[in-house]
């Protein structure tokens, strides 16, 4: 059995907290820190803000309920910054 892995949050809809903890569990995750995403901002916005906050953590993108995505590798990066402007 393995332990939960720590991540890196990236809120992109409007979730209340019991949203996110029901997502934190389905995924055998634990948030350690949380990024809200404004689709007024942007992407870029976004990206900078990730960049502030450099952590070697792997992040946990939560798009709405049971759709979420942990980027393991640069293409899953990629994936979700794509979907990003779908949202």
């Amino acid at each position: 059995m393995s332990g939960k892995e720590l991540v890196m949050a990236v809120v992109c809809r409007p979730l209340s907290s019991r949203d996110i903890l029901l997502a934190e569990k389905e995924n055998n995750v634990v948030i350690f820190r949380k990024i809200i995403y404004d689709a007024r901002e942007g992407r870029d916005a976004l990206i900078s803000q990730m960049e502030k906050l450099r952590m070697p953590l792997k992040y946990f993108f939560i798009f709405g309920l049971n759709d979420c995505l942990l980027v393991n590798c640069a293409e899953d990066l990629k994936t979700a910054l794509e979907r990003l402007v779908a949202v």
